[in-house]
């Protein structure tokens, strides 16, 4: 299993991974730094959305379009 692990906002924890190549992309949000426990509310993005997500933030990044998540300061709008 591939892990990205990430300590966010509220003291929380983010696990993002992946079992297998071109497989379902698993995030599981904790409630505390270093707190790994289960979750029931892990969020499951199949393969094809997790592209086009990266794909999407790219495009938003690259033409500085305005995006209150990911560019919130950008110039222009789509």
């Amino acid at each position: 299993m591939n892990e990205l692990v990430y300590f966010v906002n509220n003291n929380g924890t983010m696990k993002i991974s992946q079992d297998e190549p071109d497989g379902v992309v698993t995030v599981h949000t904790f409630h505390g730094f270093r707190d790994y426990s289960e979750t029931r509310d892990d969020l499951k993005i199949p393969p094809g959305n997790m592209v086009m997500l990266m794909n999407y933030y790219k495009f938003v990044k690259e033409n500085d379009i305005q995006n209150d998540f990911i560019n919130p300061n950008g110039k222009n709008y789509e």
